[in-house]
């Protein structure tokens, strides 16, 4: 697997919890920060923010990025950088903000699924099919799968129709979102809930056993299967070595915060 942050890097009760950040700075991040200390400038914040990110330490990123943007307000850029990192320490209202921001002032990137996500977090579910809806008409079908998901369990959520999961069909491209598409499967009929079940179990990775599981868990949430949720809830958040995935900060927004962020 493609290595996604430093082998020092913060945990989920610092980042998204109020635990304090222990982690020690490792190389790139001491170099970012000598570097600063001779010229606080854009270029300087915005490679320190990179490390503080590639550490997860995102609360840390979070602070950097703010300096950049004293030294250039409204730099699209560091905004989206800033989004992004609300939206993973579950500030949502505050990533909504800047994404709203951001759509609304050109910025190149379409955004409608970090939209979609900071509404699901937030609990507005119907605003939240509004956006999934959308990256559905522009994805590829990797990125399609992702939002039949999401859009599945908003819709469940608020007692609508989940429209988008007809279109889920059998031998989508769906490149490493084999979370996703399992997770389809168990919702159209394709895989038996005991099928889904083994293949939960031997998922080695944690990264796809959140989605997975997230997935399972919405499922239970339907069928009114209370007890059986909440173990699952609480499974997930045991399996936190990739704890920067969507599905599992869902899942801790759902334990900690009644899904409705901080």
């Amino acid at each position: 697997m493609k290595k996604y942050f430093s082998d020092i890097h913060a945990l989920p009760s610092s980042q998204l919890g109020d635990e304090e950040d222990l982690t020690i700075d490792d190389e790139n991040t001491t170099l970012a920060l000598n570097a600063v200390d001779s010229k606080r400038s854009y270029e300087n914040l915005f490679q320190l923010a990179n490390c503080y990110v590639k550490q997860l330490r995102y609360k840390r990123a979070l602070e950097t990025i703010n300096e950049v943007l004293e030294i250039k307000p409204n730099d699209l850029k560091a905004l989206r950088v800033r989004a992004i990192r609300h939206l993973t320490t579950l500030q949502v209202a505050k990533a909504l903000d800047d994404f709203t921001y951001l759509d609304n002032n050109g910025f190149s990137e379409d955004l409608s699924y970090q939209l979609g996500l900071s509404y699901f977090y937030l609990s507005r579910y119907e605003e939240a099919l509004v956006y999934f809806e959308k990256c559905f008409t522009l994805s590829t079908d990797e990125m399609k799968v992702a939002c039949i998901y999401w859009h599945t369990i908003a819709a469940w959520r608020c007692g609508r129709s989940p429209s988008l999961l007809k279109e889920f069909k059998i031998g989508m491209d769906i490149g490493h979102h084999v979370g996703y598409d399992a997770a389809l499967k168990l919702y159209t009929g394709v895989l038996s809930e005991d099928v889904y079940l083994m293949l939960l179990a031997d998922e080695p990775s944690d990264l796809e056993y959140s989605i997975f599981s997230y997935g399972y868990y919405a499922y239970l949430e339907k069928e009114k299967r209370s007890t059986e949720k909440d173990s699952v809830l609480n499974d997930i958040l045991s399996r936190d070595s990739f704890w920067i995935s969507f599905a599992y900060i869902a899942a801790y927004n759902d334990k900690f915060y009644s899904g409705r962020g901080r």
